[in-house]
C-alpha cells in the first residue's frame, strides 16, 4: 500500500516522531523496472524482511537506509547514497558482495543504528538520577488528569445554568453569606454527591478554585462558540437561510440581535447568533454589522432568501435601509418581510393615535382606570355596583394601555361596555367628593361617545381575529393573506350607511339600557373673535365649521359624527393595510397556497410558476414535479392530514413528508421551493 510519505523528502527534524513511525515501506505496489545490460530489474518487497533497516521512494524509484537518514550526520560519517540520492542499482542490490549486504555491516551504518537504539531504549537523564524526580512526574500527570476531570464538572454546571437562562452571581458571594448566588452554591450542592470536587475545594486556595467570575465568562464564551459552531453547520448544510434583526436598549447602551431561520433535519429552527453592541443607528452601520457577522461564519449572502426585520425606516428604507444595504451586499435573491402579526399591531396603534376622536375615547377609558385602581375604597364601591347591577359576566376589569399592544384596548372596550352601568353607578357615587369622576361621568353619559366605543370595538374585534391567527405557532401562511384580506373586506362592508345606522341602533339600545342619553345633542358652535369680525361675510361664514370638528351648516350631528370619526376611522386603517402590507410578500405568500389542498385549481400553475422564478428554478420543472406530486401517495398523506376542519399548517407538513429520502430525490426543486418558502414566512419574523 503506498504510503503519504517519502524518504526522499522527509524531514528529520522531529526525530521522535520518526522514530515512533518506522521505516517507510510501501507494499502492493508494482515497482518499475530498470534495465541493465539488457536485462530488467526492479526493487523487491522481500528486501523488507531481509533489511529491517531499508526504505523504498516512490517518487525516485530508490531505497533508502532508515537509521543512516536520521541519525547519519549526528554520527559524522554515512553513505549519501542511501541517505539523500537514494540507491537504485538493482542489478548489484543482492549477494554478499551487493551493495545492501556491504552497508548492513559498514561502521557508518552500525553507528546509526546504534544511535537509533539508544534512542529508542534510552531513559531520560532527569529521571535516571533521581527517583524522586520520576515520582514527581508521575504526580503530575496525576494533578493534570484530576484537573481535567474537575474543568469538566464545572463546564457542566455552567451548561445547566445556561440552559436554565439564569443568573450566576450572586448579591453577596462571600464566605460568610447564606447565599453566594447560583454557580457557587450549585457547585457547592454537587460537591456534597462527587468527591473528587469536595477534595479540589478543600484542599486548593481561592485563587486557584476556577470559580470566579472571570473564568466563569471564559467558561460561557467557550460553550457559546461551540453552539455558534454547531449552529454554523446547519446553516451551511442547510445552504438556503433567512435572517431576523431587531434592536433592544439596555443600561443606556443600544444593542442588536440577530436571528438566522434555516432548515434542518426537514424542520424550520431559529437560533440566535449574536448579540452585538451598536453605536450608529443608521442602516450603512447595522447592515455592515450583519454582513461581518455572516462572513465569520462563513455564510454567503448569496444564499439569503428572506430578510425580516421591523417597520422602522433605518430597517426596512428602500435606499438606506438594513434589507437593501444586504441586497446590494449581495442578497440579492433575499426578499424582505415585515411581521403580519406586527403589521396589524402599528396599523391600528396608528389609528388610535393619529384620530383625536378615537385618541380622546382612550384617554378617557385610561382615566377611568386610574380613578378605578386609585384605591381599595373606589374597587370596593365600584364591585358593589357590578353586583347590583348584575353584571356577572364578560370582561368586568379594566387594564391599563400597552405601548405595543393593541389588545389592551379591545379588552377595554368590551370591559367599558359591559360594565357601563356599573361604572355609571360608581363615578356618580364618587362624583360628590371628586371634580373628576363628574367630568368622567359627563363624558361616558353622552350619546356620541357610546357610538364611538361601540364602532371602535366592533372595528377591532374583526382585527384581532385576523391578529390572533397571525400569531398563532401553527398558523398557515396562505390562511394568514386571506385573513388580511378577508379583514379588508369587513372593513370596507362597514363603510355604508347601513352598517353606520346599525351601530346607531345598538348605541341607542346600550343607551337605554344604561339610563343615559340616547340621541346626539347639538354642539356648541365656536364663535369668531371680535378681532376678526371686520365684516368679511365669508370667514364670518365659514369660521364656525373651518374646525374640523364643527358641523358644516345645515349638518346634524349624526352626519357630523359620521363625516368626522365614522369614515376617517374606516378609511385610515384601510390605507394603512394596504400601506404595511407590501405587493412582493402577500404575492409570494399567496402563491404559496398552491400547496394547500383546500385552494387545488387551475391559478395553481401560476402560483408556482411565479414562485420558481422568484427563487431562479426552473418552471417547467418544477411545475412537472408538482403535478406528479399532486398524483403521489404523499399527496393522498397531505391531504388527509390537512383536510377539511384541521388546523395542521400546510407547508410544515409538505416539508416532513420529504424526509423519505426517495421523496427528497424525486422533487428536487420542489424541495427547494418548500424550504425556500418556509424560510420566507413572514409570521415568525417578529422579535418584539
Amino acid at each position: 500500500m503506498a504510503s503519504s510519505r517519502d524518504p526522499a523528502d522527509e524531514d528529520v527534524s522531529n526525530v521522535d516522531n520518526l522514530l515512533s513511525l518506522g521505516p517507510i515501506q510501501p507494499t502492493n505496489i508494482d515497482y518499475p523496472k530498470t534495465s541493465f545490460s539488457g536485462k530488467d530489474y526492479r526493487f523487491q518487497e522481500r528486501w523488507y524482511h531481509q533489511y529491517d533497516w531499508i526504505e523504498y521512494s516512490i517518487s525516485k524509484d530508490a531505497a533508502f537506509c532508515f537509521p543512516c537518514r536520521i541519525f547519519g550526520r549526528m554520527v559524522s560519517c554515512s553513505e549519501p547514497v542511501f541517505t539523500e540520492e537514494g540507491f537504485r542499482n538493482w542489478k548489484k542490490a543482492t549477494g554478499t558482495t551487493g551493495k545492501l549486504e556491504k552497508h548492513a555491516i559498514s561502521r557508518a551504518h552500525k553507528l546509526s543504528k546504534e544511535r537509533m537504539i539508544s534512542k529508542k531504549t534510552i531513559t531520560p537523564v532527569n529521571v535516571q538520577l533521581s527517583k524522586m524526580e520520576a515520582e514527581r512526574m508521575s504526580k503530575k500527570q496525576t494533578e493534570k488528569a484530576e484537573n481535567r476531570h474537575i474543568v469538566e464538572v464545572l463546564f457542566d454546571v455552567v451548561r445547566h445554568l445556561c440552559l436554565q437562562s439564569t443568573a450566576f452571581r450572586g448579591n453577596d458571594e462571600s464566605e460568610s453569606s447564606n447565599n453566594q448566588g447560583k454557580f457557587l452554591e450549585e457547585v457547592k450542592f454537587v460537591a456534597k454527591y462527587h468527591k473528587p470536587l469536595k477534595d479540589w475545594l478543600d484542599t486548593h486556595p481561592g485563587n486557584v478554585t476556577w470559580l470566579g467570575h472571570d473564568v466563569q465568562d471564559e467558561m460561557i464564551e467557550i460553550i457559546a462558540q461551540a453552539v455558534i459552531e454547531i449552529i454554523r453547520e446547519y446553516i451551511v448544510d442547510s445552504k438556503y437561510y433567512s435572517v431576523m434583526c431587531d434592536e433592544v436598549t439596555s443600561h443606556k447602551h443600544s444593542y442588536m440581535s440577530i436571528v438566522i431561520r434555516y432548515v434542518h433535519k426537514y424542520s424550520i429552527h431559529e437560533r440566535v447568533v449574536s448579540l452585538s453592541h451598536v453605536i450608529s443607528m443608521t442602516g450603512k452601520s447595522l447592515g455592515d454589522i450583519i454582513i461581518e457577522k455572516l462572513n465569520s461564519l462563513n455564510i454567503p449572502l448569496i444564499n439569503m432568501v428572506g430578510k425580516g426585520f421591523d417597520g422602522a425606516s433605518n430597517m426596512s428604507g428602500k435606499e438606506k435601509g438594513v434589507q437593501k444595504i444586504l441586497t446590494d451586499a449581495g442578497a440579492s435573491n433575499s426578499v424582505f418581510f415585515h411581521c403580519f402579526g406586527h403589521c396589524l399591531n402599528l396599523v391600528l396603534g396608528k389609528c388610535a393615535e393619529t384620530i383625536s376622536d378615537v385618541k380622546d375615547v382612550f384617554e378617557i377609558i385610561g382615566a377611568i382606570y386610574s380613578v378605578m385602581e386609585g384605591s381599595p375604597k373606589r374597587i370596593n364601591v365600584y364591585e358593589s355596583k357590578l353586583k347590583a347591577a348584575g353584571v356577572v359576566k364578560g370582561r368586568t376589569a379594566l387594564l391599563s394601555f400597552s405601548d405595543t399592544r393593541w389588545t389592551a384596548r379591545v379588552d377595554n372596550l368590551s370591559a367599558l361596555l359591559n360594565s357601563l352601568p356599573a361604572i355609571l353607578a360608581t363615578l356618580e357615587e364618587l362624583a360628590s367628593e371628586e371634580s373628576t369622576c363628574r367630568g368622567l361621568l359627563t363624558q361616558i353619559g353622552s350619546f356620541a361617545f357610546l357610538v364611538k366605543c361601540i364602532v371602535l370595538k366592533s372595528a377591532f374585534e374583526r382585527s384581532r381575529y385576523a391578529s390572533d391567527y397571525l400569531q398563532r405557532e401553527d398558523m398557515d401562511m396562505t390562511t394568514a393573506v386571506d385573513s388580511i384580506i378577508t379583514l379588508k373586506h369587513n372593513l370596507k362592508a362597514m363603510r355604508t350607511e347601513s352598517a353606520f345606522n346599525a351601530f346607531i341602533s345598538d348605541a341607542k339600545e346600550t343607551a337605554t339600557t344604561c339610563g343615559t342619553a340616547t340621541d346626539f345633542t347639538e354642539s356648541r358652535k365656536r364663535k369668531l373673535p371680535k378681532k376678526l369680525s371686520d365684516g368679511q361675510t365669508v370667514l364670518e361664514a365659514t369660521f364656525s365649521y373651518a374646525h374640523s370638528n364643527n358641523p358644516l351648516p345645515s349638518e346634524d350631528p349624526k352626519t357630523t359624527m359620521r363625516r368626522i370619526f365614522y369614515y376617517p376611522f374606516i378609511d385610515l386603517i384601510l390605507a394603512e393595510l394596504d400601506a404595511r402590507f407590501s405587493v412582493d410578500s402577500c404575492t409570494i405568500m399567496k402563491n404559496m397556497s398552491a400547496f394547500s389542498p383546500k385552494r387545488w385549481g387551475q391559478e395553481c400553475e401560476v402560483c408556482i410558476r411565479e414562485l420558481a422564478a422568484k427563487y431562479q428554478l426552473d418552471e417547467d420543472s418544477t411545475y412537472l414535479e408538482y403535478t406528479l406530486f399532486r398524483d403521489s401517495p404523499q399527496f393522498n398523506q397531505l391531504l388527509e392530514t390537512t383536510g377539511s376542519g384541521s388546523r395542521t399548517p400546510v407547508l410544515p407538513t409538505c416539508l416532513e413528508l420529504f424526509q423519505n429520502s426517495i421523496v427528497d430525490h424525486l422533487y428536487p426543486n420542489l424541495f427547494e421551493l418548500v424550504k425556500k418558502d418556509m424560510l420566507c414566512d413572514s409570521s415568525d419574523h417578529c422579535m418584539l
